[in-house]
């Protein structure tokens, strides 16, 4: 914000008195706005949510990752157990995706829910 004043005043005296008085006010402000935008990648390519399991009813996270292996939907079970031949998927993921185990954060997936494509071009 800059602001200034000028004021000019001059006095003649001869037998009368005139006085001429003049005030200049100049105000401007420039403001300048800047817009910071975010972008977060997206964990959640789609809708899929634990239909049973320690998690029952709470959103699948997509990618997760579980033991070196990314997947971009419900992975088969291989754990065996009464799970065994289902799909399921993490609920909680830590800052690099990787699914955190050990706090009960996974669940079997919907039959409706994304099977994981595996990407096979590294191994071709």
């Amino acid at each position: 914000t800059t602001a200034s004043t000028t004021t000019t005043a001059s006095t003649t005296t001869t037998a009368s008195t005139t006085t001429t008085a003049s005030t200049t006010t100049t105000a401007s402000t420039t403001t300048a706005a800047s817009t910071t935008t975010t972008t977060a990648a997206t964990r959640l390519l789609f809708s899929c949510r634990v239909v049973s399991g320690p998690a029952l009813g709470k959103q699948c996270l997509f990618p997760f990752k579980f033991h070196g292996v990314t997947y971009n939907g419900c992975a088969e079970w291989l754990y065996g157990g009464q799970n065994m031949g289902k799909r399921w998927c993490s609920t909680k993921t830590d800052s690099k995706g990787e699914h955190v185990d050990g706090e009960d954060e996974y669940g079997m997936c919907a039959d409706t829910c994304q099977n994981n494509s595996l990407d096979l071009s590294n191994f071709l």
